[in-house]
């Protein structure tokens, strides 16, 4: 049973545990293994680096040779118009705070967050998910942003300018 299909692979429940998930790749087997590998480092050096923070990350299950994480609430896109416009004005605020400084820290650490995906969990936090275009940047000190499945677009620029203050270390 398929839980959720993308553009790079298919999300299916892992083995008969409803906690936890296994993303699937969608590509050549000879480019499937290391598509995995670099994803799940990224996640994972990701998670550490915000572990604490508001914004959370799936865990993985590290002795898994598959890309085996902790199942989140996908129900609730924070990028959807109607999932963001019935927050409060207060909560709303606290979430960009939210989603600015974690983008600071991981822009600190070199990290580009392309195209993740950030969705709002019934405790009211936030769960960052598909790392697949995120990337570390070598040597580059520009910071960009792609907010496109993490803010509604009339967000985007609130989100910016928060984002844009003095990177955190």
């Amino acid at each position: 049973m398929e839980l959720q299909e993308g553009s790079v692979g298919i999300i299916r429940p892992y083995q008969n545990d409803s906690r936890f998930v296994e993303k699937c790749y969608k590509r050549s087997v000879s480019q499937r293994k290391a598509a995995m590998e670099l994803e799940k480092n990224i996640h994972t050096e990701v998670w550490k680096l915000l572990v604490g923070s508001r914004l959370r990350v799936p865990a993985i299950l590290p002795a898994c040779p598959e890309y085996v994480m902790e199942r989140v609430d996908v129900s609730k896109p924070l990028w959807e118009p109607d999932v963001w416009d019935k927050l409060s004005p207060q909560t709303q605020s606290f979430h960009i705070e939210t989603l600015a400084h974690a983008l600071n820290v991981l822009a600190s650490y070199s990290y580009h967050m392309r195209d993740v995906e950030v969705y709002l969990q019934s405790d009211g936090s936030l769960m960052m998910l598909d790392f697949s275009q995120a990337y570390k940047m070598i040597g580059h000190s520009e910071r960009t942003l792609e907010t496109a499945a993490m803010v509604p677009p009339s967000v985007v620029k609130r989100l910016e300018e928060t984002w844009n203050e003095k990177p955190v270390r």
